[in-house]
């Protein structure tokens, strides 16, 4: 099965481990990356395997993105 290539604020919460306001949150500040697409608010997935592998020295980022 193909990955995509954005998931959603809420997908991109449980994978970090924090809330769905706090995700928001961090979008809003720039803390996660996002792009707007019509309407909706999507986490491009590559821009997110950056940000954990950036902030894990020792990092499971495919680990962690497979578990999702």
């Amino acid at each position: 099965m193909n990955r995509p290539e954005t998931i959603k604020i809420q997908e991109a919460a449980k994978i970090l481990g924090i809330g769905r306001d706090a995700a928001y949150a961090a979008v809003r500040n720039g803390e996660i990356p996002s792009i707007l697409i019509g309407k909706r608010r999507r986490v491009p997935v590559r821009q997110l395997e950056r940000l954990l592998e950036a902030n894990r020295p020792f990092g499971a980022t495919a680990e962690i993105l497979a578990a999702a």
